[in-house]
C-alpha cells in the first residue's frame, strides 16, 4: 500500500525517466531554428567543437542536445539520389 501511494505521488520509475527524457527532447527541439540557419559545412565544423568541449571535461549532458539536433537535420542528399529519383 505504501509503495502504491508513492507511485501515485511520484510516478513509476518509467514515468520519471520519461519525464526526464522529455525535458532533454524539449531542449533539442528548441535548437531547431539555429540548426536550420547553418550550412552543411558549418554543421560539419561543429563536430570538432563538440569533441574539444568533451575532451576539455564538459559533461555529455551539457553537450548532448546540440549534436542531437544537428544529427536529426538532413544534410546533403546521398549520391545515389543525385542521379536517380528517390522514393
Amino acid at each position: 500500500m505504501f509503495n502504491s501511494l508513492l507511485t501515485r505521488i511520484f510516478g513509476s520509475s518509467n514515468e520519471r525517466q520519461l519525464r526526464q527524457l522529455q525535458r532533454i527532447v524539449a531542449k533539442i527541439n528548441a535548437l531547431e531554428p539555429e540548426t536550420q540557419a547553418l550550412s552543411d559545412d558549418q554543421l560539419k565544423a561543429r563536430t570538432d567543437e563538440f569533441k574539444q568541449r568533451i575532451a576539455g571535461g564538459e559533461s555529455l549532458d551539457k553537450v548532448l542536445p546540440r549534436p542531437s539536433r544537428y544529427a536529426a537535420r538532413p544534410v546533403a542528399a546521398c549520391s545515389a539520389c543525385a542521379t536517380t529519383t528517390c522514393s
